[in-house]
């Protein structure tokens, strides 16, 4: 795409909006991509524009003015936009992706008639803001990146080096996109011990105590000149470039709009916030400080406005990798000081040797599960490591419920033929109701006795083993002996640990024999557990109905790869496949959702915390 052309659809509505797609045209200009930039209301009438800047006015006074006047723009001229951006032809400019950071701009591409596979929707809040809620049901069809992550995840934007000190003297401070207004309380407060850059409303509110900057109200740009938010110095009249303020500046003070945030994050400097004007500048400010780049005002304030006590928290910058670290890939690590992996990533002794040499500090694995570390070579190197002990049981008690389901209900058979056009209804597509099924749960803790909590809403008879029962399981479910379980279930749910030694292979050959006939069995827990051989023997033999997997041993060879039209490597894989749709496998999906990726990524980043501070945490793997 080094030769083609993008068009970026913005919104001059918050300079949160616009700022960043400016930023992402000079970007994509440097990198040789020719783009332009599409501003909702420079398509408005001028009556339109007339009561956009009356709202813009009262903007710090009533959020609901900026979100009135989202609506309203986007029921009048709807069709004046479609009917403007035909006559300028962007159809036949010849675009290679159509990138909409404005929600109010997405049902006007489709009405135009735009291919769905060259609309991105970029996201730059955590959740959605008015303009994204109002095409919510739209946006969804669509290729989406949250530039700050979503929920908990790691922001998908690459960091850039950091450019000031966070012992200079100097504060940017300001409301958004329209000036410091409402926030000018915290001003005195602060004056005496920091160079204060205050950005205001309009000219008439400025301050000569302090270097003092507005933006004028009524600035609207046009499609002519799509130009950065002029940043006029109250003292001479002069232009001032805002880059230049924050890059020298140690700390930002403003509301946790989107812009701000990609502000702090670009610069590297702590984002102190104010209480925002609507729910997403709320949870955007929340999502940051999680990740170590903002803080309250009023958490500033108790360690006396002092940047002492913010160092600790700013000094770890965070960078996202689509990549799965592995023994043989361990360089995409290096220079990293500390590094977060997944249960797909495996590192041994010389890997993890090799990342300490070359800065790793903390290891950090999202995961409940740790048998792809070397613990033992953790010890031995001095590399603190931490876990996740629990987080969203519902993930994959859900993936279980919907795995079994669908084998009960013969659904990947029937769906097989539907999707062949035959449409006959045969014997094999009839089963058994779920509420004439005894469930039984292998291992109940958190994710075993949810699992059996949404089957007996189902109607199921719920019945478990575990090693050390407890009392939470005793409330869904009843326990029983091993052999009881395996004799009496319909369906059998594996959510037990594997623990070298102990829970290798135990689901076997033995284990097997001693099931109902024509049973079912779903392991979403880890493949050690399980004798594949012994178990694909019997849904081969008729023994067993249907297996369904979300884990296999040796995950390295199959998942997170398009393998196309290949026979599969492992020949225990390549059976698993060729015996669909009796057996139905999905590539460890069970934590993807965004609940269970919110907790493990902040429960990671407490490990982190702790360690930082005292040298261990209470999730530590180095006991």
């Amino acid at each position: 795409m080094n030769n083609g052309k993008i068009a970026i659809f913005s919104s001059c509505a918050g300079f949160g909006t616009y700022t960043p797609s400016l930023n992402l045209r000079d970007e994509l200009y440097e990198g040789g991509i020719e783009s332009s930039v599409y501003v909702f209301e420079t398509y408005f009438s001028d009556e339109q524009k007339k009561h956009f800047l009356e709202y813009r006015s009262n903007f710090h006074e009533n959020f609901r003015f900026a979100t009135v006047a989202s609506d309203i723009a986007y029921i009048t001229i709807n069709n004046e936009i479609i009917t403007l951006l035909e006559k300028e032809d962007i159809i036949n400019e010849a675009y290679d992706k159509f990138i909409v950071m404005y929600g109010l701009w997405l049902p006007i591409l489709i009405e135009m008639g735009i291919d769905a596979s060259k609309i991105i929707c970029l996201r730059l809040d955590v959740i959605d803001t008015p303009s994204w809620k109002a095409v919510n049901n739209l946006s969804e069809r669509y290729e989406t990146i949250w530039a700050l992550g979503r929920n908990g995840l790691v922001p998908r934007y690459k960091f850039k080096d950091r450019v000031s000190t966070i012992d200079s003297k100097r504060v940017v401070i300001h409301g958004g996109g329209w000036g410091i207004n409402n926030y000018i309380q915290v001003l005195e407060k602060i004056s005496k011990d920091y160079e204060l850059h205050v950005i205001y409303s309009s000219k008439s509110e400025c301050n000569d105590n302090y270097f003092s900057y507005y933006i004028p109200l009524d600035w609207i740009p046009n499609k002519q000149s799509l130009d950065f938010p002029i940043l006029i110095s109250a003292m001479d009249n002069k232009n001032k470039d805002f880059k230049e303020l924050c890059a020298n500046a140690a700390a930002i003070i403003s509301k946790a709009g989107g812009g701000s945030c990609l502000d702090v994050m670009q610069f590297h400097i702590p984002l102190i916030y104010l209480k925002g004007m609507a729910k997403h500048e709320d949870e955007n400010a929340r999502h940051l400080s999680k990740l170590g780049y903002a803080c309250s005002f009023e958490e500033w304030k108790s360690t006396g406005y002092s940047f002492e006590k913010l160092k600790e928290k700013y000094d770890v910058e965070f960078v996202y990798r689509d990549i799965y670290l592995s023994n043989d890939c361990k360089e995409d690590a290096y220079g990293y000081e500390y590094v977060m992996i997944r249960g797909n990533c495996f590192l041994n002794e010389d890997s993890l040797r090799a990342l300490k040499e070359h800065g790793m500090k903390v290891l950090l694995t999202r995961t409940a599960g740790y048998n792809h570390i070397d613990i033992a070579a953790c010890k031995k190197l001095d590399i603190p490591v931490a876990f996740v002990p629990g987080y969203s049981p519902n993930s994959v008690a859900e993936l279980t419920v919907s795995l079994g389901m669908s084998l009960l209900r013969k659904l990947p058979y029937t769906l097989q033929r539907t999707s062949a056009k035959n449409f006959v209804v045969t014997d094999q597509m009839f089963s058994r109701e779920v509420r004439e099924c005894t469930v039984g749960i292998l291992g109940c803790g958190k994710i075993g006795r949810t699992t059996g909590q949404l089957f007996k809403g189902l109607g199921a008879k719920v019945i478990g083993y575990d090693a050390y029962p407890n009392k939470e399981a005793e409330k869904v479910l009843t326990f029983v002996e091993l052999d009881d379980l395996i004799k009496n279930s319909d369906i059998i749910c594996c959510h037990l640990p594997y623990i070298k030694g102990s829970t290798d292979n135990f689901i076997n050959k033995e284990f097997v024999s001693k099931m109902k006939d024509h049973a079912i069995l779903i392991n979403s827990a880890r493949g050690e557990v399980m004798d594949f051989d012994a178990v694909l023997d019997a849904v081969e033999s008729g023994k067993l109905d249907g297996l369904a997997l979300d884990v296999v041993k040796n995950e390295k060879a199959l998942f997170f790869k398009d393998h196309g039209n290949e026979s599969l490597q492992d020949p225990v894989h390549q059976r698993i496949i060729d015996l669909f749709p009796k057996v139905i496998i999905t590539p460890h999906i069970g934590s993807a959702t965004t609940m269970a990726l919110q907790d493990m990524v902040e429960i990671s980043l407490q490990n982190l915390d702790e360690i930082l501070k005292n040298g261990t945490c209470k999730n530590s793997l180095n006991k």
